[in-house]
């Protein structure tokens, strides 16, 4: 096993995006999924929510995805 892996954003669809999400909930909670697995729940609440594939992300919102996150269960 590696001691680090540094992200991989670029396999993302939205790299950018993602960068700041994981940052986000890395700096407010513990992240228990793979950065894949939050960008399919952001794309289920994109959905849910805004009737959205992916809604751009701003300061407002990361708030609330991390809400809705935390209700999801693995």
């Amino acid at each position: 096993m590696k001691a680090y892996e540094p992200h991989q954003f670029a396999d993302y669809d939205y790299p950018q995006d993602m960068e700041v999400i994981l940052s986000y909930l890395q700096q407010n909670g513990e992240l228990n999924i793979p950065g894949r697995e939050v960008e399919r729940q952001y794309r289920n609440f994109s959905n849910e929510m805004f009737a959205a594939g992916w809604m751009a992300v701003d300061d407002d919102l990361l708030p609330t995805f991390a809400s809705y996150l935390s209700g999801v269960e693995i």
